[in-house]
């Protein structure tokens, strides 16, 4: 929007100068239209319309295409973590104590960094918000069965764990796992093919852009040039 309304104002203050030194060429030479000006003034006129819609049109895309992919590379980045605390977790099940220390250690860093990859930035839609929610709901899954079955080692119960973290029904680690993955990797493949789309919009909305105008007023400028020099003894 900022481009949009730097070119009006560009615009206004170049149809403004046309405007004046056709008025004192009139003035000057007694003369109403010289037309190598009037040409160069509709010129003007046309690009600044045509700018300005154009760029009005594309702002929003242009906006959006800001956030770049720093979206989808988060997210690409929790699915990695959630697999290796996925990973960590088993591990810690079937280590000893010793081992399962320093798994259980890694398993808190990871969730710490899920916890924050996992959260929408600032700029998230409403609908990208609630797609979040979506995969924080199956997370917290993950984290209530990985609770559970922490709870059920410490008390002995090994074999009533490995059931938690192998069955795949609600309320088991494998499922919910695998629910909240799938639901992050389709998360994830929204946010870049929403990029993608963005992308595509904002360079359609630009589509011909600076190109055409500079050839325009290019041209304009030179038909003024080349008009306005030969004719002014016709002025006297």
């Amino acid at each position: 929007m900022r481009w949009a309304l730097a070119l009006g104002g560009l615009g206004a203050l170049t149809l403004g100068f046309l405007l004046w030194w056709q008025r004192e060429l009139a003035r000057d030479y007694r003369r109403s239209v010289n037309p190598a000006v009037a040409l160069g003034t509709a010129a003007v006129i046309a690009v600044t319309l045509a700018g300005t819609l154009s760029l009005s049109a594309g702002a929003s895309a242009v906006d959006a295409v800001g956030r770049g992919l720093r979206p989808w590379t988060r997210l690409a980045e929790a699915r990695a973590v959630a697999a290796e605390a996925a990973a960590s977790e088993s591990r810690w099940f079937v280590h000893d104590a010793a081992f399962g220390a320093g798994d259980q250690a890694e398993f808190g860093r990871l969730t710490s960094r899920l916890d924050t990859l996992l959260a929408p930035d600032g700029r998230a839609t409403a609908g990208e918000r609630a797609a979040y929610q979506d995969v924080a709901v199956r997370y917290r899954r993950f984290r209530a069965d990985d609770t559970r079955l922490r709870s059920l080692k410490n008390a002995g119960n090994i074999d009533e764990g490995a059931t938690v973290l192998t069955e795949v029904g609600r309320g088991d680690v494998a499922f919910d796992f695998w629910d909240f993955a799938t639901t992050l990797d389709r998360l994830a493949q929204g946010q870049l093919t929403g990029f993608t789309t963005r992308a595509s919009d904002a360079r359609a909305a630009l589509d011909g852009w600076p190109a055409v105008p500079a050839g325009v007023l290019g041209a304009a400028a030179v038909l003024v040039l080349l008009g306005v020099r030969p004719r002014l003894a016709e002025y006297r």
